[in-house]
């Protein structure tokens, strides 16, 4: 199995691409914003530059929150070190991307059943493909 850190090595919000960054900014905005019960999804778009990656966005966020095992951990917004979870979701993104199945499965399969994965795996190619656009 690949670990997190074979995933170019992402510890903190410099070691990645600037969309991912706009991604783990996202995943904090949503989880800010909902706690103070508003609509995260202009701040998203805006994030973004994208209605359709805000509403992708949204469902992963939206799966994330049924399937996780526990609760997702996020770092405050201005902090640029990543959390597990965090990690977790770009090497998601970053296997999903490259369309690279059994590495996916690989990342989560101590954590989620099969369904979820599934589920998730399409949810991350489909935001990969936006990303790409």
């Amino acid at each position: 199995m690949q670990d997190v850190v074979s995933y170019g090595g992402v510890k903190c919000l410099h070691d990645m691409t600037g969309m991912e960054i706009n991604i783990v900014a996202s995943f904090r905005i949503a989880a800010m914003m909902g706690k103070a019960g508003q609509d995260p999804a202009p701040y998203i778009v805006k994030r973004l530059r994208s209605a359709a990656l805000s509403k992708q966005l949204s469902l992963i966020v939206s799966a994330i929150g049924h399937v996780w095992p526990d609760n997702f951990q996020l770092s405050r917004p201005c902090c640029p070190r990543m959390t597990f979870d965090e990690v977790t979701v770009i090497a998601m993104l970053r296997t999903a991307g490259s369309r690279n199945r059994p590495g996916f499965d690989e990342l989560l399969r101590d954590m989620l059943a099969e369904d979820a994965r599934d589920f998730l795996y399409g949810l991350f190619v489909r935001l990969s493909e936006e990303t790409a656009n």
